[in-house]
């Protein structure tokens, strides 16, 4: 084991057939969420044809979001979007991309949604944070069909009350579109959400538990489902 690892790197891999091919850096600052964004914009042009979406703590930028959209638009891909969306209000019938007030280089474009019970489109943001951050979950990955999805901070903007049925519906999608999520939380309830579900389909999940020591290393603990049900039962610390 070498001593110095300052030119270690830190790589999500992923096996395509026989091959395995580096996806990206995890060894990078991403703190910064513009660092961030821009970082996930550009993986697509690895050399790797695995698909891969990231959803950053504070969600897609908004132009990033529209071309998402304009990807799965009248595919079929976007009544799944619907049907999150129906997790929270089940009057939404339909979505769709506007342009918003004009920038100096470019418009950006904006998700309206139409509710059953209103003659006029509401812009999606004027239903708050958890509308928001479901439509970005479902429409990152349902692009990201046979690859990766990472999500940071899964819990963000989503009630605890709905988190358990919006873990459903990516345990479902994940699994008929093929797509390998990676959830980043530090929400117990979160992870309470994930377990509810979880043990309706063990085969398709797992759950490590990520601590850093004093002296900077990282331990990893990995959970049954079971465990981890023992584990929130009796107060255990998981996150």
């Amino acid at each position: 084991m070498p001593t110095d690892l300052s030119e270690l790197e830190i790589a999500l891999v992923a096996k395509e057939h026989r091959k395995l091919r580096r996806v990206f850096r995890l060894d990078r600052d991403f703190d910064d969420e513009g660092r961030f964004q821009r970082r996930s914009e550009v993986l697509g042009r690895s050399d790797s044809k695995l698909p891969l979406e990231v959803l950053p703590t504070r969600n897609i930028a908004e132009d990033r979001i529209a071309t998402l959209w304009d990807q799965i638009n009248l595919s079929g891909l976007d009544e799944e979007v619907i049907q999150g969306l129906r997790l929270l209000d089940p009057t939404i019938s339909g979505v769709a991309f506007v342009e918003s007030s004009p920038r100096k280089y470019r418009s950006a474009r904006t998700p309206i949604v139409k509710l059953s019970s209103m003659s006029e489109p509401l812009s999606l943001r004027t239903l708050g944070d958890g509308m928001t951050r479901i439509f970005q979950i479902i429409v990152a990955l349902v692009n990201a069909q046979n690859g990766v999805l990472l999500i940071d901070e899964f819990e963000n903007g989503l009630h605890w009350s709905v988190q358990p049925k919006v873990w459903d519906m990516v345990f479902r999608l994940a699994s008929n579109l093929n797509v390998q999520v990676f959830a980043t939380t530090h929400s117990r309830d979160c992870i309470d959400g994930y377990q509810r579900v979880w043990k309706a389909h063990e085969e398709l999940g797992a759950f490590f538990r990520l601590n850093a020591r004093p002296d900077g290393e990282i331990t990893v603990t990995s959970y049954s489902c079971e465990t981890l049900s023992d584990a929130l039962e009796t107060d255990v610390e998981v996150r």
